[in-house]
This record gives C-alpha cells, structure tokens and sequence, in this order.
C-alpha cells in the first residue's frame, strides 16, 4: 500500500483537488513512491511508514512523504488526468460549464506540483540525516557528500530552486570531490572528515573550505556538462524558450557570461584548494589529521632561519624598499 492512499491524504498533504463523479481516482502513487521516496527512505523505513498504528516518532517523517508523494504523483499523472486513453485514442472531456486548461496553465500548474513535491523530498532527506540514529537510517551511498542537500549548497553558491536544482548536480558533486577534493587531501582524510559528526576546531576549518571549493568548482564543472542534454535523441542543447513555459522570459546564458562564471569559480575554487592545501599542512601532525600527515600529500612547514625570516620582512616593509634597514 502506498503512503498516500485516500483523497484525506491528499488534501491534508496540502493539495487542492476537486472530483467531480465517482469514477475519478487518486494518481498512481505507488509509481511516486517507487520513483522518489524509496530511493531516499528505503524499503525497510518505508515498511515501517506503513504500518498502523504507527509509532508516534514517525508521524512528522510520514506527514512529509506523503506531501512529497501526493505532489510527485499528479506531477507525473497530469498528462493522463487532462487528455483520457480510450478504445477511441486520445480525447479529453468538454461541457457546457468547464473546459480543459490553456498550455500555459497546465504547464504552471505542472512546475508548482514538483517544486512543492521536491522541497518536502528535501525536507524528509534533511530531517533523516538529522536523526538518522533515532529512525535506524543510514545516508545513501549516490548521498554520501559534503553537501547533502541543495539548502545547505545554496549558503555556498546560490541557485535558483536548490532543492530541485542540486539534484542535477548531485553526480557533478561527486565528480568534483573526486577530482579535486580527494586528490588535495586524500581518500582517508576525505573519508574521516565526511564522517566526522564532532569535529575539532581545525576540522572545522578544513571543512568550510572544501565546501568553499566544491561549491565554486561545481559550478564550474556544471558549466562545462550541463548545457548539453543526453538523451534517446542524442546531444542536444537549448535553443529557444517556449513561450507557454514556466519562467518563460529565461533562456540559456550566453556564452560569453557563461566564460565569465566559468572563470570566476575556477579561480575561487582553486584558491579555496591552496588555503585549503596551507592549513592542512600547517597543521598535521600525528594527532591533528594524522590520516593527511601520514599521507604522500603532506608537505611539511619548511624551517626558515630567524634572521632570515626578519631580512625577508623588512625587505618587504611598505615603508622601506631598501633591504638594509630594519623596521622594528
């Protein structure tokens, strides 16, 4: 049985429907849940969800996927609720009193149903990994990241409708620590601070700036992938807008903006790695992240001679660029 499962549900998850006869029926939420809540929850939570009488501790996660489910399935279900598949094909239905919806509003009305569905999927994701000891739940392997959830990217990098933007850069995500993160500091280190869920002062740090870096480097990496749509059509890339289309005063940047950003985070992502690279190397040792300092990629600090070190200040002095005098 689905979360989601009489017409109460779906007016308490917050959406407004109207049936107009009996022979109406809810969209398939079981297609819903399979498709966005079990990847998320997984079948042994969602069994639990399931259950009557449900244990209390429960009852705030089960309100939220039923708001995601509800939102996600007529999401998916609009194009067969408004045109009906008969013995005679496609048709849709016309009285005196009602008639079917303009592109434009079906397309709205469309756009609210995911924007609504995907904030309550970030919702649940949010409160799981907050409690994950309390509902027996362990963070997916596809989720496992410095970044969670797009409202935690958003205080790096601000994007438009971040709980249903980060999941397109979710495997971009991945990439870039990969790439980059991993390759600074080290798969054992990367590992012990991702899992670490009560850092040090020095921890701390060192993970500011890698979402630092990852946010600026992501963007980056978004720029360079994104704009080009894989699909059963081949590559393909955006044209034109439609003018029925949500946010239909947008189309893709231009090129030229689009070189500015590019440049603009690979400069700020890879000046995050140095301070990043810095601090690490500042700061190892065999109790502060032994993993980095017993690693090839620790550099230790290099000794330099005291009076050598108050030559090189002085020479630099903005007061002075004779290397001879010495300003105390």
């Amino acid at each position: 049985m689905p979360l989601v499962t009489t017409l109460q549900h779906v007016k308490d998850a917050g959406l407004k429907i109207m049936f107009t006869n009996n022979m109406n029926t809810l969209a398939d939420m079981k297609a819903a849940e399979r498709r966005f809540i079990l990847p998320i929850i997984g079948a042994e939570l969602l069994s639990t969800l399931q259950q009557s009488p449900l244990d209390p501790k429960y009852n705030e996660l089960l309100s939220i996927a039923q708001r995601a489910e509800a939102h996600l399935a007529y999401m998916l279900d609009l194009p067969t609720i408004q045109v009906q598949i008969g013995d005679g094909g496609l048709s849709s239905l016309s009285n005196g009193n009602r008639q079917a919806a303009h592109r434009w509003e079906f397309k709205e009305v469309q756009e609210m149903l995911e924007n609504k569905g995907c904030e309550a999927l970030e919702e649940m994701l949010e409160l799981l990994h907050q409690n994950s000891t309390e509902f027996n739940w362990q963070l997916l392997q596809a989720y496992q990241s410095f970044f969670v959830t797009g409202k935690d990217f958003a205080t790096y990098f601000n994007i438009y409708q971040p709980y249903r933007t980060f999941e397109l850069l979710r495997p971009v995500v991945k990439q870039v620590e990969d790439q980059y993160i991993i390759a600074t500091i080290g798969e054992d280190l990367y590992q012990a601070l991702l899992t670490n869920t009560a850092p040090a002062p020095a921890e701390k740090g060192a993970v500011a700036l890698i979402k630092k870096a990852l946010a600026q480097l992501t963007i980056k990496t978004a720029i360079e992938i994104l704009p080009v749509k894989i699909s059963a059509y081949g590559f393909t890339v955006l044209l034109a807008d439609s003018a029925d289309k949500p946010n239909g005063s947008e189309a893709q940047a231009p090129t030229s903006l689009m070189s500015l950003t590019h440049a603009s985070c690979e400069r700020s992502g890879n000046s995050y790695l140095i301070q990043l690279k810095q601090l690490l190397d500042s700061k190892a040792s065999a109790d502060v992240f032994p993993a980095y300092f017993n690693s090839v990629l620790y550099t230790p600090p290099v000794a330099q001679d005291p009076a050598t070190d108050l030559r090189d200040r002085c020479s630099h002095h903005p007061q002075t660029n004779n290397p001879k005098v010495f300003i105390l």
